[in-house]
């Protein structure tokens, strides 16, 4: 999808899009910043010494992918024990004991734990961009990149804070 993305937004396909890639990759973005994954596992969890790492997964996703590409470039035997669209589905399936997933760090909550097991490749920082269609009049745009923009870490920008509460402003 990535590299289909000018042609979706010249084309008139897509009007906006929020977007996960290498950080060096996010040209022309309205709104950029960055996401350090990490591996998450359950408290109990444990990998078989010699067994291909186990990894929880969403089909075809850019979350997923660090995992993958960190555990293939370094020649890591894996294999995917339980994929799912669901976000809840594979976050149940890690905290039961399946297997590790990547994440946001910012977005990892108890019962997840992070591990930096010394047989896990460390995971890449990645750029979140959101960008818009330019041919798109700035009025239809400004409000969905408004509520993109608070998927942002950190403290809330006062424009930000009207958006989700207009006593806020």
């Amino acid at each position: 999808l990535h590299d289909a993305l000018p042609i979706y937004f010249a084309d008139g396909y897509l009007d906006v899009a929020c977007v996960l890639q290498r950080p060096d990759n996010l040209d022309g973005a309205t709104c950029e910043w960055t996401e350090e994954f990490v591996w998450v596992r359950g408290k109990d969890f444990v990998v078989s010494p010699g067994s291909p790492i186990p990894v929880v997964s969403w089909p075809g996703s850019p979350q997923a992918q660090p995992a993958v590409q960190a555990l293939e470039s370094e020649g890591y035997s894996y294999r995917v024990v339980f994929s799912s669209y669901d976000y809840s589905a594979r976050m149940a399936a890690v905290v039961a004991g399946l297997g590790l997933m990547s994440m946001p760090k910012r977005h990892v909550k108890p019962p997840l734990v992070i591990t930096r097991d010394y047989y896990l490749p460390q995971l890449p920082v990645l750029g979140v961009g959101i960008r818009v269609r330019k041919a798109l009049p700035d009025e239809r745009a400004a409000k969905i990149v408004e509520l993109l923009r608070m998927l942002r870490p950190g403290p809330l920008e006062p424009r930000d804070a009207a958006a989700i509460d207009p006593a806020a402003a």
